[in-house]
């Protein structure tokens, strides 16, 4: 199944010029870059590349309050172990293990530290982007939002990458391939398709789920500079649930081990590549738990820095959005009809891909970030 749609891609991408490395004499192309695909109701025309601009700023402030939060509040910190980021990487793919629910916002901690969150693009369940506030920015940033129904999320990947590719410098795609945390039920269903597949099952991990992967390196045209694995596990509380936040259960320490592969290596055969990474994944695991010292013995430790200038850039993001929230709140009645304009239109904006960058406009608009640029 998975070669047929990738067969049908190129084919698509070879006759229409779509795709993430479309030709810029394309033209929709030419369309997208002169803005003509951002107009709002005739009435507005602005770079595309100020709504990324505006993302970046949101994500990164906002994140600086949450891992100020992990750091301060619930005394969340990390140990890195094996390579670090390369500077000379600036689109890359991570593949992490999906240990809980909550794995996405504990990373949040490294990724900061290693300067990766203003890129930061995670791959999501869809019914996530419905969640007020979180969701709705999450969607609005075009993080990934899968239905897990391959045919239905295919061309969502591809737009994200195109629009990643025309808008961004630097993107950190977080990729969860196992596609669900690590439950009782999934891992009784995982082993189960492993005895089917005559393979061996993974004792800390779920089998990876290989026609995403596959799909995104039969169509990633070199958008990705390299591929990361990140293997993740926690000391002393594994938080399931969100109510770990207000139950005291968040992991004191969290192992990070991450290892970096070339493009090139995955491509031939991603299948094989994906299921090696996972049984090599495994075996670390196994290993780490029988003995506590074995990641800094055999594949060696990082050492923690965060400087003077990112803790104070943290605190900067805390300012911020508390004077923002006195503002809404000390002018609560004259702020409600954008307030509830801009709601309306992010509603909206789930229904289509690119609706996204319409509706913005409207928000942004309504938030009073920007102001209208008429055409002549």
């Amino acid at each position: 199944m998975a070669e047929k749609y990738a067969e049908m891609d190129h084919k698509r991408i070879r006759e229409t010029g779509d795709g993430p490395m479309r030709s810029k004499s394309h033209p929709k192309d030419r369309q997208f870059r002169e803005g003509d695909g951002f107009q709002c109701c005739s009435c507005a025309h602005w770079n595309h590349r100020l709504l990324f601009i505006f993302f970046k700023f949101v994500q990164v402030t906002w994140n600086q309050c949450v891992v100020l939060g992990l750091r301060c509040i619930h005394n969340c910190s990390y140990r890195h172990y094996g390579e670090t980021f390369r500077s000379e990487d600036k689109k890359i793919l991570v593949l992490a293990n999906h240990r809980t629910r909550m794995d996405w916002l504990i990373i949040l901690n490294f990724l900061y530290n290693q300067g990766k969150i203003g890129g930061l693009r995670f791959s999501l369940k869809a019914p996530l982007r419905f969640v007020p506030g979180v969701g709705w920015f999450l969607s609005l940033a075009c993080h990934v939002f899968l239905k897990r129904r391959f045919e239905d999320d295919r061309e969502h990947i591809l737009d994200c990458l195109e629009l990643y590719s025309k808008t961004m410098d630097n993107v950190c795609f977080y990729f969860f391939p196992e596609g669900t945390v690590y439950w009782p039920d999934m891992i009784r269903k995982s082993n189960s398709f492993a005895k089917k597949a005559g393979t061996e099952p993974l004792n800390h991990l779920l089998l990876p789920r290989t026609t995403g992967f596959k799909f995104l390196m039969d169509n990633e045209d070199h958008f990705f500079d390299a591929i990361y694995d990140i293997t993740t596990s926690y000391e002393e509380h594994v938080p399931q649930h969100e109510p770990a936040l207000f139950t005291g259960c968040m992991p004191t320490i969290t192992n990070v081990v991450l290892k970096r592969h070339e493009v090139k290596s995955a491509k031939n055969n991603p299948e094989k590549f994906l299921e090696s990474i996972w049984r090599e994944k495994d075996e670390m695991l196994d290993a780490h738990f029988a003995d506590k010292s074995f990641y800094e013995e055999k594949i060696g430790a990082q050492p923690y820095s965060t400087s003077i200038l990112k803790n104070a850039a943290k605190l900067f993001g805390v300012i911020f959005w508390c004077w923002r929230t006195y503002v809404h709140i000390t002018n609560f009645w004259s702020f409600l009809p954008y307030f509830i304009f801009a709601i309306a239109c992010v509603i909206f904006a789930q229904n289509k891909f690119f609706s996204l960058s319409y509706c913005l406009t409207f928000v942004l608009k309504a938030q009073g970030f920007l102001r209208w640029k008429k055409i002549q």
